[in-house]
């Protein structure tokens, strides 16, 4: 859980970043003041897929399930510093499977299939993911269309086509890692197709690439709406848009 931390905002097809330091005070929560690092990545680009783990971050590729395991150095020129914690691939978690960070834990969901397995994260083991998975099944309502987003120790489940939310209460020691019935649930009439949801502690930035829009919303899992009243934060980038892919990191 990124906890005024850092957020990566990656150029996957120039393989280019800037790091910046995620401030929830400011009129703008990327301030320019705020920026990190910049660079270009020789073998971080298209194809690849980010995936923020604390102090971590998995460079995955899909398609043939290759990983590696980068120990995350805000302090460094750059965010990711050669030395590869580990690597290797996966020959059962490739395209069509989605990674969700959970801590100490990464959820492998199939989201066409709904299956879903719970495996404990070890930067520590040769593999990240070792042994056989914590839990394993399959949901029937958390499918295609759906998005995941890690808050902690809940899970918001959106449906951008139509704006609905379910909020789940994560627990891995469940047969099932989002047991029962959900926290909360309804309908957003202003986050839908287009947008996206990043998860920054206890804040959610709802991003637009095509337009650069954002609003910055404090995130509530007591509230009726875990979005509740107004945004803290709102405005438009001009730089980070389309093509761009923010990836919270610390």
């Amino acid at each position: 859980m990124n906890i005024n931390g850092y957020v990566l905002d990656w150029v996957p097809e120039k393989s280019s970043y800037r790091l910046w330091r995620f401030d929830p005070c400011s009129s703008d929560p990327f301030p320019d003041t705020a920026m990190q690092s910049s660079g270009t990545w020789g073998s971080i680009g298209t194809g690849h897929e980010l995936i923020s783990l604390g102090s971590y971050a998995f460079d995955w590729v899909p398609e043939n399930g290759g990983y590696r395991l980068w120990k995350f150095d805000p302090c460094s020129a750059d965010p990711l510093p050669e030395k590869v914690v580990q690597s290797g691939a996966w020959s059962t978690i490739r395209t069509g499977h989605v990674l969700i960070p959970l801590g100490g834990y990464v959820l492998d969901w199939v989201p066409k299939k709904g299956g879903y397995r719970l495996w404990k994260f070890d930067p520590c083991s040769s593999d990240p993911l070792p042994g056989s998975p914590v839990q394993s099944g399959t949901w029937s309502s958390i499918r295609t269309g759906h998005v995941l987003i890690p808050l902690g120790s809940y899970i918001l489940d959106w449906v951008p086509k139509n704006g609905g939310y379910r909020l789940w209460k994560f627990d891995p020691c469940s047969s099932d890692p989002l047991p029962g019935s959900p926290v909360q649930s309804g309908t957003w009439s202003s986050i839908r197709t287009g947008h996206v949801l990043i998860p920054l502690g206890s804040y959610v930035l709802d991003w637009v690439p095509d337009k650069g829009g954002y609003r910055l919303w404090k995130f509530d899992p007591c509230s009726s709406d875990p979005l509740p009243g107004s945004p803290v934060q709102s405005g438009t980038w001009s730089s980070i848009r389309t093509g761009h892919s923010l990836c919270p990191l610390g």
